[in-house]
């Protein structure tokens, strides 16, 4: 639900987790209070994870969209619970693009896991009032980083590049916030035949060839 607001967000949750619409005069915390309980238990059963956004140095927090968003830590669940099979899979491309953006995700959390830092590298997206959104930006605790658009076929490509590139130019741009270069810019896709980079320096990555 991007670019909703927290309160609107709640109340979408709530009307999907109790199957009716909340009451008009509840505020966000007696919201907050009623799902909280529901939420937890997912995450704490490994069904659901949180991604907050990166606070990137160059733009002032009111202007980053920094609050978490929920996403499957395996989606393969979501698949199974609405009884997709591979077939019917491929002809529901918004599902398709969704769960492959899931898949991605659970996959960069592994990796990233796997690098031993302590703490864990930090996987964050990344969302601005400018409209600039990026899927995935990890973080060493020593402040080298690297963002990933993830995009389903070839075709979009250029779109992912282009949405690294403005964050690139974006942490760079205040000399005074001292934002470094990204360590890659990556474009995650379904299928390629080969590992490429693109004139601008952006990896262009198969998922099947990402590892630790």
């Amino acid at each position: 639900m991007a670019g909703c607001s927290p309160h609107l967000e709640r109340r979408a949750l709530y009307a999907d987790s109790f199957a009716e619409e909340p009451p008009k005069d509840a505020d966000i915390g007696t919201l907050r209070k009623r799902l909280l309980p529901y939420l937890e238990f997912f995450e704490d059963r490994y069904f659901t994870e949180e991604q907050t956004g990166r606070d990137a140095p160059v733009k002032a927090r009111s202007r980053v969209r920094s609050k978490a968003k929920r996403t499957f830590a395996d989606p393969s669940l979501p698949a199974s619970l609405l009884g997709m099979t591979p077939e019917r899979l491929l002809l529901e491309r918004q599902l398709l693009g969704n769960l492959f953006e899931e898949l991605c995700l659970h996959d960069i959390r592994v990796y990233a896991s796997a690098l031993g830092a302590i703490p864990d590298p930090g996987v964050y997206y990344y969302a601005d009032a400018d409209g600039l959104e990026v899927d995935a930006v990890v973080e060493l605790p020593d402040g080298r980083w690297g963002a990933f658009e993830i995009k389903l076929n070839e075709g979009k490509v250029p779109d992912g590049t282009d949405n690294l590139m403005r964050l690139r130019d974006k942490v760079l741009a205040n000399p005074a916030a001292k934002g470094r270069e990204p360590s890659f810019l990556a474009v995650l896709v379904g299928k390629a035949n080969y590992c490429r980079t693109t004139p601008e320096g952006v990896f262009v990555v198969p998922v099947t060839c990402l590892g630790a």
